[in-house]
């Protein structure tokens, strides 16, 4: 069955779509010029008039002024300019997901000393990721060596000394250590970590705490109780 769903428009002739947006608050993808120069447009065009001129100009922007802070870092997406107030041009990075097993996953010895090592060097740069998780982890294809896109959710520093710096960027750094902990943990298995690494992963921060009790507890509950209305509607 053929989804009823819109795809959005072509930006320029020839390019192929990589992901669609999902609500207004996220871009179109796009990989131009594949068979010449590849590179990618993410853009809020096909958003709402509103949408476009507020969130999509907020996020963009913000992005793009990440990717200039990690100019000439390697494996990350390299910014090449703004064409539009809501649309962002970057390099291509010939990468491929990391897989989906935890067993025999094929990623190169040393994977993640060089991703730990990328983590760490953003966080010099005076930024943090904001959301390491594996869709955001990619791997070359020519060297398996990791990438990291989607900078959208990165906060910066205006100077190492600042209030924000000392205070919320730390935590956040925190936040992005405790995540590559868990993707390190979920392939390896947490006998890898050393003790530092097991002591580090148990300080979860309280707001992660209180995210996922709010999860596991009203959440994942009242989604169980909602379907089970639908279902006893439908019976009827």
């Amino acid at each position: 069955m053929k989804s009823s769903v819109p795809q959005p428009s072509p930006p320029k002739p020839g390019a192929r779509l990589l992901k669609a947006s999902a609500s207004f608050t996220q871009p179109d993808v796009w990989l131009l010029d594949p068979a010449g120069e590849p590179r990618v447009w993410k853009t809020f065009r096909e958003t709402p008039w509103l949408a476009r001129h507020t969130v999509g100009r907020y996020l963009a922007g913000r992005e793009a002024r990440n990717l200039r802070a990690l100019q000439g870092m390697a494996r990350v997406p390299r910014l090449l300019g703004m064409p539009e107030p809501w649309t962002i041009e970057m390099s291509y990075l010939d990468a491929v997901p990391v897989p989906d097993q935890k067993l025999d996953h094929g990623l190169a010895p040393g994977f993640f000393e060089q991703l730990e090592a990328m983590l760490a060097e953003i966080h010099r740069r005076g930024l943090n990721h904001g959301d390491v998780r594996r869709l955001n982890v990619l791997r070359l294809r020519a060297t398996g060596e990791p990438c990291l896109i989607d900078f959208a959710q990165s906060m910066k520093a205006s100077s190492p000394h600042s209030l924000f710096a000392r205070v919320i960027l730390r935590r956040a750094h925190h936040v992005d250590r405790l995540k590559f902990l868990k993707i390190k943990k979920w392939y390896l298995g947490y006998d890898v970590l050393s003790d530092a690494e097991r002591a580090e992963y148990a300080r979860k921060p309280l707001h992660l705490k209180l995210g996922r009790w709010l999860r596991d507890r009203v959440y994942r509950r009242a989604k169980h109780h909602m379907q089970g209305r639908r279902k006893r509607k439908q019976r009827r």
